[in-house]
């Protein structure tokens, strides 16, 4: 398998259908990968995975999203190595498994703009930045839901993305002005709201997106507007950057900029990082998150993934006769006050202010009846009720 047949396949997915993202193509490209790339051995499959990853990387697109969704993809059919001992099975198995995923993806963007109308009113004026096509599928339903608002486009330079959205937004029937970069500051007192979309979230729920997003945040912030952001779960990605210099690269510059570039701190950066203190919500196909209940879960996968050990720290009456097999089997008295409860119509609108972390993703807890594995809780627990 060549490099430049695997770019060829992914490009062309990509000038065909301008409504795919980039993310996406790159599964559909995986998986055209697995279905016509025959192998012999696991090993030789997953080196031909690796290639075409690596190849899609240096084809002059966004990375950030491809990044995160070729990971995720990987993850979940290779659950499959475990399963049999064939490889003509294995390698149905993981076909089966990424045709599900990648149907979980196309239904994704979906649910995202469905949960996003909630915070769109009639009468409301919206700011967006550059293109989404989540935040364009979400105002386009909205509108034919018969709410009126009005929505302020960036230009988005250097690419002037926010052309096309502008554009796509009027012949959709919205109301819609394009503004420039520069006019920011100026518009966001006119505003209610901010709604934009990422290319990726990372560890911190903080967002990774198109150039100028931190500072239109900053600025929403300081004009005290909510920032709400609609992204699909795929683009959660294992990074933990602290600041804009923590970035990698890769997901900065274009792969050509990268190999031309002498001094890459002179070339333009196509995203920025905008850290979660500037974001109210995320919408996603997932729920409605807070960027605080994307840390402690994630984080925790992402440790054991990483073969780090997790360290909890807590007293024994904490200790709870409750069995949660996941996160809808919170009581909902844990996960949200009770003013919340009491007035709220629709729980699964409010955002929970905890996280159920399962004891796989925990290696000790350190308590005042000595060092416990989490297993060695359930009978701590008994003792103290006996």
């Amino acid at each position: 398998m060549k490099k430049e047949e695997v770019q060829e396949i992914f490009l062309k997915i990509l000038r065909e259908e301008e409504d795919v993202s980039a993310g996406v193509a790159a599964i559909r490209t995986l998986l055209t990968v697995i279905e016509n790339y025959k192998v012999a051995t696991v090993r030789e499959l997953d080196l031909n995975l690796q290639l075409a990853v690596d190849a899609m990387k240096h084809c002059d697109q966004p990375v950030t999203a491809i990044s995160s969704g070729c990971e995720l993809f990987m993850r979940f059919i290779t659950f499959a190595k475990l399963d049999v001992k064939s490889f003509e099975e294995c390698e149905q198995i993981m076909l089966q498994r990424g045709h599900i995923f990648l149907n979980t993806l196309l239904e994704a963007r979906g649910k995202v703009a469905k949960q996003a109308m909630i915070p769109i009113s009639d009468g409301c004026k919206i700011l967006t930045h550059s293109r989404s096509r989540v935040v364009l599928q979400a105002m386009l339903e909205a509108a034919k839901s018969n709410k009126r608002f009005q929505v302020y486009v960036t230009m988005s330079s250097p690419d002037n993305s926010g052309v096309l959205m502008h554009k796509q937004l009027v012949e959709g029937g919205i109301d819609a002005t394009l503004i420039l970069d520069a006019a920011i500051g100026y518009i966001m007192e006119q505003v209610d709201l901010v709604m934009i979309g990422a290319e990726g979230v990372t560890e911190s729920g903080g967002i990774i997106n198109k150039i100028g997003t931190y500072s239109l945040a900053v600025v929403a912030l300081e004009l005290k507007k909510p920032v709400f952001v609609l992204t699909e779960s795929f683009k959660f990605s294992r990074i933990y950057p602290l600041n804009q210099r923590d970035l990698p690269n890769e997901f900065k510059y274009l792969s050509s900029v990268i190999k031309s570039s002498k001094d890459l701190s002179k070339e333009h950066p196509l995203v920025d990082y905008t850290p979660p203190a500037y974001i109210t919500g995320l919408f996603t196909d997932i729920g409605i998150l807070t960027p605080s209940a994307i840390g402690t879960y994630s984080l925790a996968v992402a440790a054991l993934e990483l073969k780090k050990p997790v360290f909890v720290l807590t007293e024994s009456f904490k200790f709870s006769r409750i069995y949660p097999l996941n996160q809808r089997d919170l009581p909902n008295e844990f996960k949200y006050l009770s003013s919340v409860i009491k007035s709220s119509k629709d729980l699964s609108k409010e955002h929970p202010l905890v996280d159920y972390t399962p004891p796989a993703y925990i290696t000790l807890l350190f308590t005042d009846l000595g060092i416990l594995t989490p297993s060695a809780v359930s009978d701590e627990l008994i003792k103290l009720y006996l």
